[in-house]
């Protein structure tokens, strides 16, 4: 999807993520206590196998991060992409709203068609801190027990510079099998040093 696309559906995006979720209805709230510093963190591993199977594959370890905000309820969203070779890292994040028509715009179609149903995060991919331009977005399907979730990708998508100096910054393209990851929930400890590496967002 293309710059124009992601223009044409940033304001039917907004408004999706605009419509605030019951707070029964979002996952987040049932497994971590929204308050500031909680968080909770996702984790999948590609073993050789795997990737032997699925060549056009190049991330082979995804973290992904939730964490709350100051004392309002607000979270961030934070991504770290490993990829083969010496590749740099990748990282994203978003400012994510739980809603029960994430994947659809004002006009009723789906935002990323491979996602299976309406209702989750939607998130605006963030390009610096402090910053108001929008990089894309992507989606997550927080499982409701709180043990797995799935994140959807949109492509192309703004990726951000780290603090620790190894990620890739700038407008990336995702191939087709870089898109979709089904995670596990781990310890929070896992994440923290992406979340270190991704200080000061809104």
């Amino acid at each position: 999807m293309g710059k124009a696309c992601h223009m044409v559906l940033a304001l039917p995006l907004l408004a999706a993520i605009g419509a605030p979720a019951v707070a029964a209805d979002d996952p987040l709230t049932k497994i971590v206590p929204p308050k500031d510093g909680a968080s909770v963190c996702f984790e999948r591993r590609y073993d050789t196998r795997h990737l032997k199977r699925h060549p056009q594959q190049q991330t082979t370890h995804i973290l992904l991060s939730f964490r709350y905000q100051g004392d309002d309820g607000s979270h961030i969203e934070r991504i770290a992409m490993t990829r083969r070779g010496r590749a740099p890292l990748l990282y994203f994040a978003g400012g994510c709203d739980f809603s029960e028509r994430a994947n659809r715009n004002s006009g009723g179609q789906r935002l990323i068609a491979s996602y299976p149903k309406d209702e989750g995060y939607a998130c605006i991919a963030l390009t610096e801190a402090n910053s108001a331009r929008e990089g894309g977005f992507f989606l997550i399907d927080l499982a409701r027990d709180g043990t797995s979730a799935t994140l959807y990708m949109d492509s192309p998508i703004e990726a951000m510079q780290g603090a620790d100096g190894r990620s890739l910054p700038g407008e990336v393209k995702l191939g087709r099998s870089d898109r979709i990851f089904r995670l596990r929930r781990t310890d929070p400890s896992a994440c923290r040093a992406l979340e270190k590496a991704l200080p000061g967002l809104p």
